[in-house]
């Protein structure tokens, strides 16, 4: 890998996982674009993940500071904010772990990953024509559970988790924004506990070896940093996107996405 296709892949990761066009399958697609072995760079997308992950802590710390002084100081808050959020964190605490190690053996394979964007770009649409968009504001456990459980089908590479989250939230009768505000902070458990049920490949990642495979600390170094980066920005430009627009650009874009793959699969 060259430090060109660490920079590709880290700004690459750092804006998919707030569109909701899934990360994992972008990478992988890249990936396979560039010619490199996918199934041995999976130390590589943690780093990348983790990039992402502090971006998060930094973009919404006002927010995580509330909820733990809501946590410790006021258990009976009248805004619940941590409680939904834990509440939304259950299922992929559940299932995650023993849906992991099956799914990434068959859903990894780019094709099976072109075919899940496609079922991301059904979800935003059925989302967008059925949900009302009425609340403002997130208060009902019900729809962060609602979340929760869409959040899980996002173990499957293809299948967006902001997309589907967001897809939860619009099916609660969310505002578009409002969706994806609270999606956004449900990444934070779940790449946060990724990261812990991954910890293995990190530290092989950063171990006291100059390289992982035929990667140099430079290339995760790189890839790091430009994740977080455009992480940040993905994350503040996604918000103010979705104040006014809707989800159809992004089930157009899947769609020539699915469209491109087929063609260039034929012409070979």
């Amino acid at each position: 890998m060259s430090i060109f296709q660490a920079v590709v892949l880290g700004f690459l990761q750092g804006v998919t996982e707030f569109l909701p066009v899934s990360s994992s399958g972008h990478l992988v697609l890249a990936e396979t674009w560039f010619g490199l072995e996918v199934e041995k760079l999976l130390s590589f997308d943690v780093v990348l993940h983790a990039g992402t992950l502090v971006a998060l802590l930094v973009y919404f710390r006002k927010d995580i500071v509330e909820m733990f002084y809501e946590l410790i100081r006021r258990p009976k808050s009248s805004k619940k904010g941590v409680w939904l959020l834990i509440v939304a964190t259950i299922p992929i605490v559940i299932f995650a772990p023993f849906m992991k190690d099956p799914i990434e053996q068959v859903f990894r394979a780019p094709q099976v990953v072109v075919m899940m964007l496609g079922v991301t770009a059904v979800f935003l649409a059925m989302a967008e024509l059925i949900g009302k968009r009425q609340n403002k504001q997130l208060k009902s456990f019900g729809v962060a559970l609602l979340m929760g459980v869409f959040q899980v089908l996002a173990v499957i590479p293809g299948v967006s988790r902001s997309g589907s989250t967001i897809v939860g939230g619009l099916l609660g009768n969310l505002t578009r924004e409002e969706a994806a505000r609270f999606a956004f902070l449900m990444a934070i458990p779940a790449i946060g506990g990724a990261m812990v049920f991954l910890s293995k490949d990190l530290l092989e990642a950063f171990g006291s070896s100059t390289t992982v495979g035929t990667l140099g600390v430079e290339h995760l170094m790189v890839g790091f940093f430009t994740s977080m980066v455009a992480s940040f920005g993905c994350i503040y430009g996604m918000l103010h996107f979705l104040r006014k627009r809707s989800l159809w650009w992004f089930v157009g874009y899947l769609a020539l996405l699915n469209v491109a793959w087929v063609f260039s699969a034929l012409s070979f």
